[in-house]
């Protein structure tokens, strides 16, 4: 069973890298082509290109860190049920936490910085008809 998910986390990472490099390719030849026009509309496409780019690439690089977080916990969980020492049970839990918090925090203020290049026209968290969680 820990080989599968072994294999199935490497395959995801694998793909997930794959993505990130195909995206970080892309971004440099969009930003290739806009040091080579001076055209407003095309740089301003360029400049939307190249920031959606970016986000795409934090989301891929994010999604990796969710699985790593799963794994981790997965494995808290297993460490858990072996031990019989709580106090260390609960230390374990505690860094895991601690952990989160963090990465939930930089990725907010990723997010929030890498949002803010993308002009709303591109940007699906300005959708008024785009179903949100609240609305359900």
């Amino acid at each position: 069973m820990q080989a599968a998910a072994s294999v199935t986390d490497a395959t995801i990472v694998s793909s997930v890298a794959i993505i990130v490099a195909v995206l970080a390719i892309l971004v440099s030849g969009l930003a290739y082509i806009k040091a080579k026009t001076q055209d407003p509309k095309i740089m301003e496409a360029m400049d939307t290109a190249i920031s959606v780019g970016r986000l795409s690439t934090l989301t891929a690089s994010k999604a990796v860190e969710n699985q790593e977080n799963i794994r981790d916990l997965i494995k808290y969980i297993d460490r858990a049920l072996e031990t019989k020492d709580i106090e260390k049970t609960k230390a374990i839990r505690n860094h895991l936490i601690e952990r989160l918090d963090k990465e939930i925090m930089v990725t907010n203020v990723q997010h929030k910085r890498l949002t803010a290049e993308i002009p709303p026209q591109a940007n699906v968290d300005t959708d008024p008809l785009l179903l949100r969680e609240a609305d359900v």
